[in-house]
């Protein structure tokens, strides 16, 4: 390989990493405008939702499956 096309694969490679600190970024954004919990009724209700979810997706792991 040339200098110019190892200068292309390098530019073309710094492109590609810029692309995904930019996603990573984006998604940082995201979770730093998420509300905090600050209340127990909010943790409870986080970790039933999770639990539920949980369960329906077993439930549909196990149905698949029959």
């Amino acid at each position: 390989m040339d200098i110019s096309g190892e200068t292309r694969a390098v530019k073309s490679y710094m492109v590609e990493l810029e692309a995904e600190v930019a996603k990573i970024e984006r998604r940082e954004e995201k979770l730093l405008r998420k509300p905090v919990m600050t209340d127990d009724k909010d943790i409870c209700s986080y970790v039933t939702f999770i639990s539920v979810s949980f369960r329906v997706y077993l439930f549909s792991c196990f149905a698949g499956n029959m």
